[in-house]
């Protein structure tokens, strides 16, 4: 039985030893491995850092990376006309954002607006604290953003409480504009 344990154990250590070797492949050995090649665009990366914050619904997130990712280098009229800027519309069901690009493929404006999305926690428990027993009717988020300057997120939301209606403009944190 001892004689047992112990060639399983030889056995073992054995096979690791081979696992951590070279790859022997079409008569050479390889000594790692090779991926292929990728190209990563991060022509937008400043309009994703601008407009993206912790609080950011998951909806606006996929459409924001939706426009920020999309090449448009590739679209058909991109290379038909001369042009200094080049608008792309991205819409979902109750979202679109209007995007304009340079003609290096980076957003340099944006306009979006969605509509009923979900707020952030913080926001709710901001609003409802200063408006306790209303509701919330309706809400949309507005997003306002230009390369190089301040971007501009607020949310519209109206609340309503017996017959009367409230509105209100006011940014992610939760502060009335």
């Amino acid at each position: 039985m001892k004689k047992l344990v112990i060639g399983l154990m030889f056995l073992g250590i054995t096979n690791l030893v081979v696992a951590q070797s070279n790859q022997y492949v079409h008569g050479e050995y390889l000594a790692g491995e090779y991926l292929a090649e990728v190209t990563i665009l991060s022509s937008n990366s400043t309009y994703m850092n601008n407009v993206l914050d912790v609080n950011t619904p998951a909806q606006i997130r996929n459409l924001e990376a939706e426009a920020a990712r999309y090449d448009v280098t590739e679209h058909p009229k991109f290379n038909e006309e001369d042009f200094d800027s080049f608008e792309v519309i991205f819409e979902q069901p109750n979202a679109r954002i209007i995007a304009t690009y340079n003609d290096e493929g980076e957003i340099i404006k944006s306009y979006e607006r969605f509509k009923d999305v979900i707020l952030p926690k913080n926001l709710v428990k901001q609003i409802m604290m200063e408006y306790p027993g209303w509701e919330f009717r309706s809400d949309t988020y507005l997003v306002k953003y230009y390369l190089g300057k301040d971007v501009k997120k607020y949310y519209k939301l109206q609340l309503i409480k017996d017959n009367n209606k409230v509105n209100l403009k006011v940014d992610p944190t939760g502060n009335v504009l």
